[in-house]
């Protein structure tokens, strides 16, 4: 399991967490939100409000030159 590391924003409230994913991530987020201020709102509601991106570069599995020579056939 790959976990990369997001920064994700509700609100004004900013989180750095690590997920698999953005969706992922976004939940983190809503769960740490929901705790800091005990709110009692469903976390997909969160969720809706939650905006991701990613900080951590994906891993290199090709070379720019094997993309192109793919992109060539």
């Amino acid at each position: 399991m790959v976990m990369d590391e997001y920064r994700v924003r509700i609100g004004s409230r900013m989180f750095t967490v690590r997920a698999e994913d953005n969706l992922g991530a976004r939940y983190r987020a809503a769960e740490l939100f929901k705790e800091e201020f005990k709110t009692k709102a469903w976390l997909t509601e969160i969720v809706k409000h939650a905006k991701a991106k990613l900080i951590t570069a994906p891993e290199i599995i090709s070379t720019t030159e094997d993309v192109l020579t793919q992109l060539k056939k």
